[in-house]
């Protein structure tokens, strides 16, 4: 009936109580009288550690350690009998207790689920929520025409004082004193009553003055009143969840500080699944708010595409990936976070809870619209206001000028302003290739780095075969703002066939990009092109 890992004491009055790990399953209450009846004779009561007493105090539910011994008080009098409690398992020694959810799992019994349209009822703090006006007096007009008994069978079979009384003092926290007191008098004159019960309902109602949760009023009338708690109670229920509900999200909502993705701050999607491992989430809000620093996603042709920001060990800096929703949800989902006692929550669980957050209606290389994601982020490099030329003259005047341009000052005046065209403007086309042809070692490999570097991040410095730039595959190619085709290998043989497809690229300012394994996405055309060749 219970694992091994429970903590069990035997008490001094012959009973057995079972420690196990709540591990944040929610009770409907702070303390549950004999939820669970097995063949009649034995009934399970399952207390939280805390409760709150009627004027609003914490307390702690008191515990008798075991091995400890005690006299009982009767009628004011110690008796001299000393009795034991007694541990019946090393479960001091475990490591780990059994999980709440486990247990009630394996008995078929979801007490989260047996009163869903009345969860969450008792508060972060430990303490029950105020029921609603409106809640209440659908209550009290719902106790009509019910047999009410004296004794304490359980609440499933028959109505008794207890429960009863329970309830109607937790209607004081509603409004006030004489609001409770009118809905004493209201459910007496409506309702049935044993001999019994009407006999003791004036000793019991004082007796019980202590005891207050107006919520079990609802659990009442859903056993014993189920026609009027359908028609009527349900549906103010159910509204009154959906609004905290709503609520709750707006709250977490606010507490997310939405970020940009920067792609020169090292944090990146590997961070989070770092933090995960140490145990550093706390709260929702921290893992959302950390993926708005490196996720986005919008609607592309033929399905979500993901942007993900990641390191490429190649080029030694952070870069932007773009993934299909299967891949990006298997790269989110193998990053555990905690156990709620129903599963394990993963990162891809908080990401689709505030997916609000992520959602972007498109991507341009640089744009000013904030709902659009923005790739183009600034140089690597910062424009300096002075210019000590004396450090760039062997790459101006020796290399760019004697070699490139041959000593031909048009040529070079043309290859300065093309490349100045591109520094300056972000995103645009020249529409034109510069092609270099010479002999080799003579430093055309030396004037493309340079330009390349200065790029960087938004640059290919050497795409060696036409099919990465024409070819099925062409990621190679979105994004990039400089280009070097370097000594293309097999370009003579296909030269033919790929003419129309390099004049495209290089005049264009669309292009369909094709990855493989992810989304294929229309993208701008932003490439401008150096062809190197001997």
């Amino acid at each position: 009936m219970l694992p091994k890992n429970v903590g069990l004491v035997l008490t001094a009055r012959g009973g057995i109580h079972a420690y196990c790990d709540r591990n944040g399953y929610k009770l409907p209450t702070n303390r549950n009288e004999k939820v669970i009846v097995y063949d009649d004779n034995l009934e399970i009561d399952i207390f939280a550690q805390m409760y709150t007493h009627k004027d609003g105090e914490l307390v702690a539910n008191r515990v008798v350690l075991p091995n400890s011994k005690v006299r009982i008080m009767e009628k004011g009098v110690q008796k001299k009998e000393v009795l034991h409690y007694k541990e019946l398992s090393d479960w001091s020694n475990a490591h780990h207790l059994a999980s709440l959810h486990n247990i009630l799992g394996s008995w078929n019994v979801d007490l989260t689920a047996k009163d869903d349209d009345i969860s969450n009822t008792v508060s972060q703090d430990c303490t029950l929520e105020a029921m609603p006006i409106e809640i209440a007096d659908a209550c009290i007009l719902g106790l009509k025409g019910l047999t009410i008994h004296n004794d304490t069978n359980t609440l499933a079979r028959e109505i008794s004082l207890l429960p009863l009384f329970m309830g109607l003092n937790g209607l004081e926290q509603t409004k006030d004193k004489q609001y409770k007191e009118d809905a004493y008098t209201t459910v007496y004159r409506n309702n049935i009553f044993t001999p019994k019960a009407n006999e003791h309902w004036s000793d019991r109602k004082g007796r019980y003055s202590s005891r207050a949760n107006a919520w079990i009023l609802t659990k009442i009338i859903k056993l014993h009143n189920k026609e009027y708690y359908e028609t009527t109670l349900k549906p103010l229920l159910k509204k009154r969840l959906q609004d905290k509900n709503k609520s709750k999200h707006e709250i977490k909502l606010e507490t997310i500080e939405k970020q940009g993705i920067d792609i020169y701050h090292p944090f990146i999607f590997g961070n989070i699944s770092e933090k995960a491992t140490r145990g550093e989430y706390k709260e929702e809000a921290d893992i959302a708010t950390d993926l708005t620093k490196v996720i986005r996603y919008y609607a592309g042709e033929s399905g979500l595409v993901f942007i993900i920001k990641e390191y490429d060990a190649q080029q030694e800096t952070n870069v932007i990936r773009y993934k299909t929703k299967t891949n990006a949800y298997e790269q989110m989902h193998i990053i555990r976070l905690w156990d709620d006692g129903k599963k394990h929550i993963t990162v891809q669980d908080i990401f689709e809870k505030y997916s609000g957050q992520y959602v972007v209606e498109g991507v341009r290389f640089n744009s000013d619209n904030p709902n659009v994601f923005n790739v183009f982020q600034g140089f690597k490099y910062d424009k300096l206001e002075q210019v000590d030329e004396s450090k760039i003259d062997m790459f101006i005047n020796d290399l760019t000028y004697g070699t490139i341009a041959g000593g031909n000052q048009e040529v070079f005046e043309y290859i300065l302003n093309w490349i100045a065209f591109i520094a300056q403007n972000a995103g645009q086309k020249t529409r034109t290739a510069i092609i270099l042809q010479g002999l080799q070692r003579i430093g055309k490999n030396r004037f493309t780095d340079a330009i390349s570097e200065m790029f960087s991040r938004y640059s290919q410095p050497n795409i060696s075969t036409i099919e990465e730039f024409t070819g099925t595959f062409n990621s190679v190619v979105e994004n990039v703002m400089f280009a070097v085709l370097n000594e293309m290998m097999n370009y003579n043989e296909s030269k033919k066939g790929t003419a129309q497809a390099m004049k495209t690229i290089i005049t264009d300012k669309t292009i369909r990009i094709n990855e493989k394994n992810q989304p294929r996405r229309r993208a701008e055309n932003v490439i401008n092109t150096i062809i190197v060749t001997n």
